[in-house]
C-alpha cells in the first residue's frame, strides 16, 4: 500500500513539474534567441506576460519591431521595420487596438523611402480621412471613412 502511494505521489510531482515548466517564464529582463543564437526579441516579463518595453529582432539580427506593452497588449507607438532595417509602418496602439495615426511607409527606387499612406483609427476602426500619396508627397488618392 506504501508502494502504491508513494507511486501516485511521485506521478503527480512529474505531472505537476511539467506543467510549471512547459509555459511559465520568469519575470524580469528576458532575452529570447533563435537556435543560430542570435535575438529574437528582449524585453521585462512581469506575470509571465511580456510588459514595458519591447524589440524583435529578424534571424539576422536587424530590428523587426519595438514599442511598449500594457498587460501583453501593444501600447504605444509601435514602430516595424523590413530586413534593411528602413521603417515600413508606424502604428499608435492604445490597450491593444489601434487608435491614433497608422503610418505606412513604401521605397521608390528613384526617391527612396517615403510616407506611402497615412489613416487614422479610433478603437480599432478606420476613421476620418485615409490619404495615398506620391513618392513626391502630393497626395495621390483619399479615403473617407465613418467608423
Amino acid at each position: 500500500m506504501k508502494q502504491i502511494a508513494v507511486f501516485f505521489f511521485l506521478i503527480l510531482m512529474g505531472i505537476s513539474g511539467i506543467s510549471q515548466t512547459s509555459e511559465s517564464l520568469r519575470d524580469g529582463y528576458q532575452i529570447f534567441r533563435y537556435p543560430n543564437g542570435a535575438i529574437s526579441s528582449e524585453g521585462l516579463i512581469k506575470n509571465g506576460k511580456p510588459e514595458g518595453y519591447w524589440k524583435s529582432y529578424y534571424v539576422t539580427g536587424v530590428k523587426k519591431s519595438e514599442g511598449k506593452r500594457t498587460s501583453f497588449m501593444l501600447d504605444s507607438i509601435w514602430l516595424f521595420y523590413d530586413q534593411a532595417g528602413d521603417t515600413i509602418e508606424k502604428i499608435s496602439y492604445l490597450f491593444g487596438k489601434k487608435n491614433g495615426f497608422y503610418y505606412k511607409y513604401k521605397k521608390d527606387p528613384a526617391a527612396g523611402a517615403y510616407l506611402w499612406s497615412k489613416e487614422l483609427f479610433a478603437g480599432d476602426r478606420k476613421e476620418g480621412t485615409a490619404y495615398i500619396y506620391f513618392p513626391d508627397g502630393k497626395i495621390q488618392q483619399t479615403i473617407s471613412y465613418n467608423g
